[in-house]
């Protein structure tokens, strides 16, 4: 048999003859409490800065909404091998002092549980980390609707976040300014995000694949090898 965290993803081998299962995966470690309350004006986005998160997209997009909005920054954690031509663009685009980007932080959560919301622009995805821990510290989320099927498996649009088609700056523009713009959506997404929290939990993940891989015994008694 095999395993795969998307439908998309299983789906694409669906020439093998074999039983597949689609597990997603579990969420790990302590989470702070969901922020409430008003919000820091930041546009955060965590992920290694490589070619298939397509960050100049991201870039762009936040240059369409940056007249409108000027007080509204955009900051990025992470590193990879695209960090210099990134903070090119954004000089280019006169964005350099409004665009802060920041290496990996062990206290990342804490610190973004309190931005206006979370921005994914990547090409192609599994099922990205990144994105659900947005969601489990309760941060109103857009994303684009990838290949690998990884947020258009978790984001339910309108009620846990936006999705909007990959590499479309005008559409990542409008979800962003929409979450910025409508603070009571931005709440309902962040009460919503944050049940992914139960969903994913490490005991029901584990109990998903004790399923798959051992049908005939009694997921409440038994216990791993």
């Amino acid at each position: 048999g095999a395993f795969f965290q998307t439908e998309e993803n299983r789906d694409f081998y669906d020439y093998l003859d074999i039983q597949k299962w689609v597990i997603a995966n579990p969420l790990q470690g302590h989470y702070p409490d969901r922020h409430e309350g008003r919000r820091r004006k930041v546009i955060v986005s965590f992920a290694r800065l490589a070619k298939a998160k397509n960050f100049p997209l991201m870039l762009e997009s936040f240059a369409l909404l940056a007249a409108d909005f000027p007080d509204y920054s955009l900051e990025i954690y992470g590193e990879g091998p695209l960090k210099e031509s990134l903070q090119a663009q954004a000089k280019e685009l006169g964005l350099d002092s409004r665009v802060v980007f920041h290496p990996f932080d062990t206290a990342l959560h804490q610190k973004i549980k309190d931005c206006t919301l979370y921005v994914s622009s990547s090409d192609r995805e599994g099922m990205s980390n990144s994105m659900l821990e947005a969601l489990a510290i309760g941060l109103p989320c857009v994303c684009t609707d990838c290949a690998g099927g990884g947020a258009r498996a978790i984001i339910k649009p309108y009620e846990n976040g936006l999705l909007v088609p990959m590499r479309d700056k005008q559409a990542l523009a409008a979800a962003m300014r929409e979450i910025i713009e409508n603070p009571n959506l931005a709440e309902t997404l962040s009460k919503n995000a944050v049940k992914i929290r139960q969903d994913l939990a490490l005991d029901k993940i584990i109990s998903l694949w004790w399923q798959a891989l051992w049908p005939e015994q009694d997921t409440q008694t038994s216990k791993l090898p």
